[in-house]
């Protein structure tokens, strides 16, 4: 993530995200916008998905100066960023069980 700075007049999305040091692990491919135009006045955003090829051909795929991509994180980011936690948690609260349920059986 970041601000790049590409000299080359015919650069693509890809030439961008070679120089940005590729997606992270949690960079959709299938959801890159590019966005052209003055932010607040109605810019086009060309939707990108670096999966299929037909995506290669697309008037967004090739970058015009000031062009902003952006990169859509993966769905389960949530989960994969915090799975330890989640997978603590469910621990904890199955050893309570588990003891509250070993006192109940021995206290009749």
């Amino acid at each position: 993530p970041g601000l790049v700075t590409i000299l080359n007049e015919k650069a693509d999305v890809i030439d961008a995200l070679s120089l940005a040091g590729d997606l992270t692990d949690f960079g959709n491919p299938k959801r890159i916008k590019v966005i052209r135009g003055e932010l607040d006045n109605n810019p086009t955003v060309f939707l990108i998905d670096l999966t299929q090829t037909k995506s290669l051909g697309t008037s967004g795929f090739h970058l015009m100066p000031n062009d902003i991509i952006y990169v859509e994180p993966i769905n389960r980011k949530f989960l994969i960023t915090n799975l330890t936690t989640v997978v603590s948690v469910v621990s904890i609260l199955n050893i309570i069980f588990l003891g509250l349920n070993v006192i109940k059986l021995y206290s009749k």
